[in-house]
């Protein structure tokens, strides 16, 4: 019985874990986005020139 709710305490901190790797990946790839359109605006802007 101890064991279980051991086994299901372990389970929601790894699930918690989870949601906030997937969060994190989230924000880096929208920052990657956001990177990449920056340089995409600066690189056209050094053309111009």
């Amino acid at each position: 019985m101890a064991k279980d709710i051991d086994l299901a305490a372990e389970n929601t901190r790894l699930k918690l874990l989870v949601k906030q790797k997937d969060k994190a990946i989230s924000k880096l790839e929208q920052n990657l986005q956001d990177s990449q359109q920056k340089n995409k605006v600066l690189a056209l802007e050094l053309k111009k020139k």
